[in-house]
């Protein structure tokens, strides 16, 4: 029963990521697994949601790519900062974020002087 009721919820949260397509709906729902990464009857829940992490991630880092490479340096570093949850210790994302914020800080400095 309480087997059920998990597998329950799991699918409702990851139907409102469905539906909405927000990533903090994404995130909801994998925290709420994580939590419960002991239960095997969760596994295949665990299996499609890092799916569909891993694919969202690829997409926002691409566009945050696309972005920046127009000279949307300010836009990709948006992209970036709001995935980096995802994948928090993923070491392009954090040089992309880190040079994003050089850029940044050098384009500021040249509007001041």
């Amino acid at each position: 029963r309480q087997n059920r009721a998990l597998q329950t919820e799991a699918e409702q949260l990851m139907a409102r990521y469905q539906r909405s397509g927000q990533l903090d709906a994404l995130l909801t729902a994998r925290h709420f697994l994580n939590q419960h990464q002991d239960n095997p009857a969760l596994a295949n829940h665990r299996k499609r949601l890092e799916q569909w992490a891993r694919r969202r991630f690829a997409e926002e880092m691409n566009t945050g790519e696309a972005l920046y490479a127009r000279g949307q340096y300010r836009e990709a570093y948006c992209i970036w900062k709001q995935v980096a949850p995802l994948y928090p210790d993923n070491e392009e994302l954090n040089k992309k974020l880190e040079r994003s914020r050089r850029v940044l800080a050098n384009l500021r400095t040249l509007q001041t002087d």
